[in-house]
């Protein structure tokens, strides 16, 4: 493969010149705007005949998928932010970014169905080659550079978020509600958090997020390797040698697990009793509210991979109002 073609079913790379990659009138009935003169020297290929997937993602595996975007570690900290902020304001902010977010969306779609040969999504365009197919070469690298360090960013509060979580679940299991971390300090050293007593009448002191996550209680100096971590790696690591449909049945799971957290959330909070008063209508600090509610919209950088082996009669508007619609009241009564 090279940046001076595209590779065809057969595998030979044709010359530029014969293929016109330039954005401009698409084919019949597509929408028009105005041509450009620039071709492509991103690589694209063939929604066919290739080892990057397949068309085979229908609506439910769609809608499944962008929830899961959605649903990530940014929900954390949304508890939080109605506490901080109040119920009235983090509520509107939701309904815009859920608006402006899911048309962000459409819209880039619309886009990649401009590009010249493109209309049906029969080319594998990635983020970077709509970028410069518009804009030019030096905007397809400042693009790359921004998607890079935001799925950085995603990837990494997500690592750390399942690694605790893991590392809670290795807590509960084990008969010494004990777990173990690899230490990196001047010295390296195993070391141990165990879980705090546990108080059966549930009268205890309350809950301390220092006291409660395994090695934020000041019991670690330096970076760890946790046990959650490790097998968290061991869970994820096969995923990513997989093209994205491969991974729709995990995808499923994922989200009925989803239901089922939320199921029990509701049942406890319910049997537990609501107080009204921790979530007032408008809070006294609003410095994490924006950060936290754009960071669960964060889901358009996906966008190409599954537009590239979604089902030709998958429609995007559809899904992505679905996906979006769906998910921003239950964020936003937590």
């Amino acid at each position: 493969m090279s940046d001076e073609g595209d590779v065809t079913e057969g595998g030979e790379a044709n010359d530029t010149s014969e293929q016109d990659h330039d954005v401009g009138e698409a084919d019949a009935g597509a929408p028009l705007i105005k041509p450009l003169k620039r071709s492509l020297s991103s690589m694209s290929w063939s929604a066919s005949g290739t080892s990057l997937g397949m068309k085979t993602i229908g609506f439910s595996g769609s809608v499944v998928l962008t929830v899961n975007n959605i649903t990530g570690a940014g929900m954390l900290t949304l508890p939080q932010v109605f506490q901080d902020s109040g119920w009235v304001l983090p509520s509107l902010l939701f309904l815009v970014i859920c608006v402006t977010s899911t048309l962000t969306a459409t819209f880039f779609t619309d886009a990649m169905a401009r590009i010249r040969g493109n209309h049906a999504f029969d080319r594998r365009l990635e983020f970077s080659c709509v970028v410069e197919a518009f804009m030019g070469k030096v905007w397809k690298r400042i693009a790359l550079v921004m998607l890079v360090i935001c799925l950085y960013s995603q990837i990494l509060s997500g690592i750390v978020a399942t690694s605790q979580i893991l590392d809670s679940f290795i807590v509960y299991i084990a008969p010494s509600r004990t777990t173990y971390a690899l230490q990196f300090n001047e010295r390296v050293g195993i070391i141990n958090w165990t879980a705090p007593a546990v108080h059966p009448t549930g009268k205890g002191e309350p809950c301390n997020r220092a006291k409660e996550t395994p090695f934020e209680d000041g019991s670690s100096d330096g970076m760890v390797i946790t046990l959650g971590y490790l097998l968290c790696m061991v869970v994820l690591v096969p995923f990513s040698m997989q093209n994205l449909e491969d991974s729709i049945a995990a995808q499923k799971a994922a989200f009925l697990l989803l239901l089922c957290s939320c199921c029990v959330f509701v049942w406890q909070f319910w049997s537990q009793g609501l107080d009204l008063s921790r979530v007032p209508a408008f809070g006294g600090s609003y410095s994490g509210m924006f950060g936290s509610i754009i960071f669960n919209y964060g889901f358009i950088v996906m966008i190409p991979s599954w537009v590239n082996e979604k089902r030709p009669d998958v429609s995007v508007n559809k899904t992505m109002w679905t996906s979006t619609l769906v998910v921003r009241p239950r964020n936003s009564r937590r």
